[in-house]
């Protein structure tokens, strides 16, 4: 976030009143955890949580976490199209792609 956000600040004033979310790629979660997958060699799976199960789970944060999951499944489609991928990229070259992350982050 914080090399996006240095690349927002070099653009000066023509970004003031712009809105700009950060996406290294936008996927479903079921393309995230079959990139995971191949990435790992073991089956890896999307499971679809009902928010209140989630929200039991007892782990710091998890209220926060079930918020999120709500957002994303009441506005998923408004949240996905007010992230640009490419734009961010332009403002981060160092921002990865899925595919790039777990090849840099999977040991």
């Amino acid at each position: 976030m914080s090399r996006t956000a240095y690349g927002v600040f070099r653009q000066g004033v023509s970004t003031v009143g712009q809105y700009i979310g950060v996406a290294g790629e936008l996927l479903s979660g079921e393309a995230i955890a079959a990139k995971t997958s191949r990435a790992l060699r073991r089956p890896v799976y999307f499971v679809d949580v009902p928010f209140d199960t989630c929200r039991g789970l007892g782990f710091s944060g998890v209220g926060d976490l079930a918020n999120m999951c709500r957002f994303h499944a009441v506005l998923g489609d408004e949240f996905q199209r007010r992230r640009d991928a490419e734009r961010a990229r332009a403002l981060n070259p160092a921002l990865l792609g899925c595919d790039a992350w777990l090849t840099a982050n999977v040991a």
